[in-house]
């Protein structure tokens, strides 16, 4: 639950600056990067436990479902139900 404004208060760094600095150091934005964190923990607990989706959302940081579910299939072409019964097999 960190945003990049939040660096940048502790950093006293701009935003557009810090941005600039992450892009070009990761080559996605920072919040591609959460995003992606937050996918590839979310995919662990699928397959690891026996958690809820919506406990699994919360667990990341997604309070929508229906952004939770945009994000994970942006990113694995699937859903997570789909994905869990595909890995679980």
């Amino acid at each position: 639950h960190i945003t990049l404004e939040e660096i940048c208060k502790i950093s006293n760094y701009t935003v557009p600056y810090m941005s600039k600095k992450f892009k070009d150091a990761f080559g996605i934005s920072f919040l591609e990067y959460i995003t992606q964190l937050r996918i590839t923990a979310s995919r662990r607990y699928l397959v690891n436990t026996s958690k809820t989706i919506d406990e699994i959302m919360d667990l990341v940081g997604y309070k929508d479902k229906k952004s939770f579910y945009s994000a994970f299939r942006k990113i694995t072409a699937t859903t997570p139900d789909a994905y869990r019964r595909k890995k679980i097999q």
